[in-house]
């Protein structure tokens, strides 16, 4: 009896078909497996190691962001504070201080030429005048080659805000020269008509933007990210320390202690530079600025009230217009109807206005307004003098004497609160600016090694598991 040589289930298998289908081709690569490489995205959190680097990555992160946040608001304020102090040159305090000095320079430019007319004390007073007057026009001069210097425009010429008012006083001075020279009334109606207005736009301008930049350099806003981001970057490195205690039984791990401390002190140094730089620039902006814009304002309402006085003299057909155009000045400095809850009060004029805040300088400002009471007084009996026929010649001489060096006592005094005020606010804003002029370097030192201690530190503990 023979075998049969063939299987009894029938065919024979097929020995390609029975291969796997999975296995990969020779040719083919080998698909990625985290597994292949000793790693599994769960190491992440499911092992110590792991969670180690995760956060170690957390902290890092909000150093960083802590880092990122502290030196773009410190370079931001520092930037605004150079734009103002004008570090290395200029700024907007300077182009302010330019368009304040271009305004009580036509002003007392118009009030001198007035008083040259009004003659006196053997031409003594008339010759200085004369002087006064050609000091105050080549002052202009310089002052609206200041603004137009520092307002330049795209195309050439000067800013859009600016060189429409420029434009009039620069077109308006020469025919304003012409009238002085041939001493002409109607110098001071196109003075205080057409040039001063264009003038009071330019300061406006100018004071809008210090007082946005001010603004800006005291916003507290920005201080409010890293406080944040502080506290969160603070608490991660407490936690992560205590969280390395309750596991590893260690009651310090050096580096992150000093991560700690390093981040601690940064936020502690950014804010209390930009406390320190608000106080500077809180006593800049009271006992600087605005005694300096509202002393200048005060300085030209004086010189235009005196600028009437002298003409209702000298035009008498116009003294009633220019009397009640002199009382309006002097109410203005004396008594402000829109802040005084009584009308007629002498406390609430401009000048008590300058004369309210504390500070080294209240004295000066304070004695401006004895000053313009004294000639407010002597103006009062040339106006009453003046309104008798007998009575026009002594009140021409008491202007030429008494009301002249009333005035110029005031003007004096005005001029030197000007200048202290310019130079408390300058002083302010380089103390300002002075104050974190090394802060974005100090951050990125101190939170740079607060990185690299962070660092550090869970490194030695995730090497403690190898």
């Amino acid at each position: 009896m023979g075998t049969s040589s063939q299987p009894a289930t029938g065919t024979p298998p097929d020995v390609a078909s029975a291969a796997p289908s999975s296995a990969p081709s020779p040719s083919s690569p080998a698909p990625f497996s985290p597994s292949a490489w000793g790693w599994r995205p769960s190491d992440w959190w499911s092992s110590p190691p792991g969670r180690l680097r995760l956060v170690s990555l957390v902290v890092m992160v909000l150093l960083v962001a802590l880092w990122i946040t502290a030196f773009a608001t410190s370079q931001a304020r520092q930037g605004t504070l150079d734009a103002l102090s004008g570090r290395p040159g200029g700024g907007q305090t300077a182009t302010l201080v330019a368009a304040l000095r271009l305004r009580s320079d036509l002003a007392g430019a118009d009030a001198a030429a007035t008083r040259a007319r009004l003659g006196g004390n053997d031409g003594l007073e008339v010759a200085r005048q004369r002087e006064a007057y050609r000091r105050a026009m080549a002052d202009v001069g310089v002052q609206l080659v200041v603004l137009a210097r520092a307002h330049p425009h795209t195309d050439g010429g000067t800013d859009a805000d600016l060189g429409p008012a420029l434009t009039v006083i620069a077109q308006q001075l020469p025919p304003y020269g012409g009238e002085v020279a041939q001493a002409k009334a109607a110098r001071s109606e196109l003075m205080w008509r057409t040039i001063l207005p264009a003038a009071d736009r330019i300061v406006a301008t100018e004071q809008s933007r210090a007082e946005h930049a001010l603004h800006r350099a005291e916003a507290t806003n920005p201080l409010v990210g890293v406080v944040v981001l502080g506290a969160l970057t603070f608490g991660a490195l407490v936690s992560t320390q205590i969280w390395l205690m309750r596991r590893t039984n260690r009651v310090l791990n050096p580096a992150l202690a000093a991560a700690t401390v390093l981040s601690a002190v940064a936020v502690g140094w950014t804010l209390l530079a930009f406390a320190t730089q608000h106080d500077h620039i809180a006593d800049g902006r009271d006992h600087g600025y605005r005694p300096l814009t509202r002393t200048s304002q005060a300085r030209v309402l004086a010189l235009r009230a005196w600028t009437d006085d002298v003409r209702a003299l000298l035009d008498r057909s116009e003294a009633p217009r220019l009397d009640a155009d002199s009382a309006a000045a002097s109410t203005r400095l004396r008594h402000d109807p829109a802040s005084a809850p009584a009308a007629g009060s002498d406390g609430s004029g401009l000048l008590a206005t300058i004369a309210a805040p504390g500070g080294p300088d209240q004295a000066a400002r304070a004695a401006l307004t004895p000053a313009w009471t004294g000639y407010a007084d002597i103006a009062a009996r040339i106006r009453d003098g003046a309104g008798r026929p007998e009575g026009l010649w002594p009140a021409a001489l008491l202007a030429q004497q008494d009301a002249t060096g009333a005035l110029r006592t005031f003007d004096e005094r005005s001029v030197a609160v000007l200048d202290a005020s310019r130079t408390h606010l300058t002083d302010d804003l380089t103390a300002a600016t002075d104050t974190v002029d090394t802060l974005p370097a100090a951050l990125s030192i101190t939170l740079g090694l607060a990185a690299v201690l962070t660092f550090v530190g869970l490194q030695l503990r995730i090497n403690d598991y190898r």
